[in-house]
């Protein structure tokens, strides 16, 4: 596949571009007043690009970097990223991964990235781990894409699709600081423990960080379902996200009135 871009090590972007004296595409460094402009271009890495290259990157302009990830605090994960670096003992990580997610559900198109820990036996969410422990990990694009209706299990389409820079940028920086800001995280962290071992005080959990964005939306489905405020007219619960909706009317119901 063709690229407008290649990440290399130290954070460094890269294009190649026709140059018209040589007769031929050369390759020139991006600096830095320019990097907002590549935000949309396709991106592949360079050889070994570790998380700590990706912050490195970020470390060039990052009140720039902090709007286009919409983190406020991304100032504070760098500063973590780039402090000496651990090896996480915990788990046998050998990469981390960033992959694409693309569902249809009620007839719509939801997408969202997703960046993890590969092992050998299993994969790892990473919210609760600091990101100097995983600054040293080789960063794998995962290109393949499935569009699947959640509702059929019906897969629409296969296929292969590259990253921007964005991409890259918001979906990492989306699962490491999901939980806040190091500390806020860290706390968290803590409290995820206690709770855990209030639940299962005879067979405690051997890695808390297991614990997932999954697991605590599946918390919020649970608690949802406990405390639902059922629809008028089918039953379901009539709390949901959508703007001019009666309040005892679940979203299905209230679409096929207004469409009929």
């Amino acid at each position: 596949m063709n690229y407008d871009l290649q990440l290399r090590k130290g954070g460094k972007l890269f294009t190649s571009e026709w140059n018209i004296q040589e007769k031929n595409y050369m390759e020139r460094e991006i600096l830095q007043e320019d990097l907002l402009s590549h935000l949309y271009d396709s991106i592949c890495f360079g050889k070994n690009i570790t998380l700590r290259d990706i912050f490195l990157f970020m470390s060039r302009n990052v009140s720039a970097f902090s709007a286009v990830v919409a983190c406020p605090f991304l100032e504070d994960l760098i500063e973590e990223a780039l402090a000496e670096p651990k090896i996480d003992e915990e788990r046998d990580i050998a990469i981390l991964k960033l992959s694409r997610v693309l569902t249809v559900e009620d007839g719509k198109l939801n997408s969202y990235f997703e960046f993890y820990g590969v092992g050998k036996k299993e994969c790892y969410a990473l919210e609760f781990t600091p990101i100097n422990e995983l600054a040293l990990y080789i960063i794998v694009l995962d290109e393949e894409i499935v569009i699947e209706d959640v509702d059929d299990n019906k897969i629409y389409l296969k296929a292969k699709k590259t990253y921007t820079l964005a991409d890259i940028l918001i979906g990492i920086i989306d699962e490491l600081a999901f939980m806040g800001p190091p500390d806020v995280r860290e706390f968290a962290f803590e409290e995820l423990k206690k709770r855990c071992e209030e639940i299962t005080p005879d067979d405690k959990v051997e890695n808390y960080r297991t614990f997932t964005a999954e697991d605590f939306n599946r918390k919020i489905k649970e608690e949802k379902e406990k405390n639902k405020v059922p629809c008028r007219i089918c039953g379901e619960d009539s709390r949901s996200q959508y703007f001019e909706k009666p309040e005892n009317m679940c979203k299905k119901c209230f679409k096929n009135i207004r469409e009929n």
